[in-house]
């Protein structure tokens, strides 16, 4: 009888023990569970976050694609550079524009009172030989033909006064941001700021009711390509010898297919077969870093994209 007690105390010792250890292992399952689901919804945070970044972006491209259809859709309008209001054109600095890479949106047609051909400037008058331009001397100012600047903040605009790349300086703005920085351009005078639009929400506010919160901001910012230098078009006629007596090859210095990289500043390194490869800023830096300056100097001058001079 008292060998049998003993026993049942051996046994009942390693089931407690059993117990114990089940227990601890339930309790680590749990903490594993608990803290995958803590990974989880940090994770899910995250994404969430960045889908809303995302739906931002593209909200500010489609606008920023309206507003240029709306604007530029016309054929009499024209796009034009804000450095084009150069207070002193005489030297190479731009001078009094505070956003000079801003691109604007001109409407050419003449409206003075002089013109008998409604939104022509150009009249013929035999006597004083011909076809006349009334703008000129001095009275057509591109200022004030500017329909509106194409950046962020000035969507839906009417007038440049809402926005006005000679006077807003937006670098002092709490509510702007440098969309073009070190890391694409040399000079800080190149930098492109731009205003930040604010988008709303209505959320519950917990009483049955809704209430407006800011929920992001996009921005955005246009750029003529038209107004650069394109060296994406390869020339495949550039080692074509000219003949002087027979002028063949002369059409290849009249009207070059291309534009070469390596005549501007900054730009030392040429890129192997040339005449064979679509070049952009980004294989000129590929090619050596020594052209990195160069690319950052011009970043505003060069392109591989335009398709046209309009």
């Amino acid at each position: 009888m008292k060998r049998s007690k003993n026993a049942w105390s051996r046994y009942s010792g390693f089931a407690l023990i059993a117990t114990i250890s089940v227990l601890l292992l339930l309790t680590l399952v749990a903490v594993a569970f608990l803290s995958m689901s803590a990974v989880t919804m940090k994770t899910s945070r995250l994404d969430w976050a960045q889908e809303e970044a995302r739906s931002k972006a593209r909200l500010g491209l489609m606008i920023a694609i309206g507003e240029l259809q709306r604007e530029l859709g016309p054929d009499r309008r024209v796009a034009v550079s804000a450095s084009i209001l150069d207070s002193n054109p005489d030297t190479l600095e731009i001078d009094g524009v505070k956003n000079r890479h801003w691109m604007g949106v001109v409407d050419p047609l003449y409206d003075g009172k002089e013109t008998p051909v409604e939104g022509s400037p150009y009249v013929r008058d035999m006597k004083k030989g011909g076809l006349s331009d009334l703008r000129q001397p001095g009275s057509f100012n591109v200022e004030n033909r500017l329909v509106k600047y194409l950046v962020s903040g000035n969507g839906g605009a009417n007038g440049i006064n809402y926005l006005n790349a000679v006077s807003d300086d937006l670098e002092q703005d709490d509510d702007s941001v440098r969309i073009v920085g070190d890391g694409s351009v040399g000079d800080v005078d190149d930098h492109v700021w731009v205003k930040k639009v604010r988008t709303d929400d209505w959320i519950s506010n917990g009483r049955g009711g809704k209430k407006l919160i800011t929920d992001g901001r996009y921005a955005y910012w246009i750029t003529p390509d038209n107004q650069k230098a394109n060296i994406g078009i390869p020339d495949r006629h550039r080692h074509v010898q000219i003949d002087h007596s027979t002028g063949a090859g002369i059409m290849r210095v009249l009207h070059p297919q291309d534009t070469e990289p390596y005549a501007i500043e900054g730009l030392d390194e040429p890129q192997p077969a040339r005449d064979n490869r679509v070049l952009t800023p980004k294989t000129l830096e590929a090619v050596s870093l020594a052209n990195r300056k160069g690319v950052r100097k011009n970043f505003h001058a060069l392109s591989a994209l335009s398709s046209s001079v309009i």
